[in-house]
């Protein structure tokens, strides 16, 4: 499931699925617009989509965020975007727990830690009472990161599900992991233990990626 971004740097969120196991029921974009200078559309100050999709696995509806926020730079001058945006998927988010009661999973990159203020924020509704969990709050707890800020460990990529997931009869959370096996990490001894990156500026490495992917496992009971 994939759409066109006006993200500047034309960069795209996209969900991979086998369509021999999970049905596709809908799917848009979420665009978040920032500082339009003239009304004039080539001034918008865009960022990457957030994608959601409602999927059907093993007779489950699942509702599927997929984001990736805007970075940190510059003093973190994108932490009010990044507020915005998670504030707006956290209003759908309460909307299909609280009163659809169907299953939810909000993935990608926050460019925020599990323990940063937005993201404890979203687990809970208005009335406090928590409603989404975040396994990779604990990984992060005991120094496990998938991707690094010179020499900070970072944990930016989640995997955020509503709590029904926890003891739902049919699909139930098991365990979170980051994947970090020999193959992608870096060879070179100053960054030993990281990720091999693609590029170093704009000198090619031939790595995977400056972040280990994540992933969680869930059970199925039926």
């Amino acid at each position: 499931v994939h759409y066109n971004s006006m993200d500047e740097r034309k960069v795209d969120v996209a969900m991979l699925y086998d369509k021999n196991k999970v049905e596709v029921i809908d799917s848009e974009t979420i665009t978040f617009f920032f500082e339009i200078e003239n009304k004039n559309t080539g001034n918008y100050d865009t960022t990457r989509d957030v994608l959601f999709s409602k999927i059907k696995y093993k007779g489950e509806i699942i509702n599927v965020f997929i984001a990736h926020l805007p970075s940190k730079r510059e003093k973190d001058i994108n932490k009010p975007k990044r507020t915005f945006i998670l504030n707006e998927v956290r209003e759908r988010i309460m909307k299909i727990v609280n009163a659809d009661k169907e299953h939810v999973i909000l993935c990608g990159d926050f460019n925020e830690n599990p323990d940063d203020e937005n993201l404890v924020q979203i687990l809970y509704d208005n009335d406090y009472e928590k409603v989404l969990t975040n396994p990779f709050q604990q990984l992060f707890s005991t120094r496990n990161y998938s991707t690094f800020h010179y020499k900070s460990g970072l944990l930016y990529d989640q995997i955020i599900m509503s709590r029904s997931l926890l003891d739902n009869k049919t699909l139930v959370f098991q365990d979170a992991h980051i994947f970090n096996s020999e193959k992608i990490r870096s060879r070179t001894r100053n960054f030993e233990g990281r990720p091999f990156r693609t590029y170093a500026g704009t000198r090619y490495l031939g790595g995977y990626s400056d972040h280990f992917p994540v992933f969680v496992k869930f059970k199925n009971l039926q």
